[in-house]
Parts: C-alpha cells; structure tokens; sequence
C-alpha cells in the first residue's frame, strides 16, 4: 500500500503544479509541514483557505504569491472550486 495525498502533482524541475479537488474530504487537509522553501502561486481556486500554526485562516486570492518556511505547520480549508497551484521549492 502506498501513501494517498489528498492531491496530484506534476513535476518540472523545481517547479511543482499541484492540484486539489472541490470534492477532497475535509479530513484529509490535514496540517503539514515542508522539508524546504516553497513559494506558491494560486493559478486558480476560489474560497480555499490557508492556515499557519497559531494563526487564523485567510482566503486565497488567484494570482497571489505566498512564501512558506521550511518545517512551518500550514493547512488547507477547502474551498468551493478546484485549486491550482504553482510551487517553487528552494532549500
């Protein structure tokens, strides 16, 4: 058995285009960390929500870029559209 995420990604060299269904389980956004830098750029999504650690949500905006620490606790909450994402890792 292999290891389910909520998602699908695909793969350009350091560039990760990541999706997220309208119909994903609320249970399976759960908290997460990264083992680097990423920025994230929303291509496409409406009413999705990200949450860091000890902070409150805030709703993600098309086009807007988001810059998440290696080893910082961040989630999503799901929102009424599929959500696009283009992340850029760094170390």
């Amino acid at each position: 058995m292999g290891c389910e995420y909520p998602y699908t990604d695909e793969v350009y060299g350091n560039i990760i285009v990541r999706r997220f269904s309208k119909h994903v389980p609320i249970g399976d956004l759960t908290w997460c960390t990264c083992n680097q830098n990423n920025k994230v750029k929303v291509i496409k999504g409406q009413g999705w929500q990200l949450q860091f650690d000890n902070q409150n949500p805030t709703e993600l905006q098309e086009g807007e870029i988001i810059l998440i620490p290696q080893k910082t606790y961040h989630r999503l909450l799901r929102g009424y559209t599929d959500l696009i994402l283009e992340i850029t890792t760094s170390n």
